[in-house]
């Protein structure tokens, strides 16, 4: 729990990357593992951990 800066890659559901990194701030929320990946949610919103290029916590 808490609140991080995640840094996530812009990619289609097909893993193709379309355009530049975006840095997120916010609350991780849960991190599910499913369907031979893992899914983690960012102000409510899930991005796969695939596309996580870094995280840090913030205070």
């Amino acid at each position: 729990d808490g609140n991080y800066r995640v840094q996530v890659d812009a990619r289609k559901q097909n893993g193709q990357k379309v355009g530049a990194s975006s840095v997120i701030e916010g609350v991780v929320s849960d991190v599910v593992f499913a369907s031979g990946g893992t899914i983690i949610t960012i102000n409510g919103k899930p991005y796969s951990i695939d596309q996580v290029i870094g995280v840090k916590q913030t205070i």
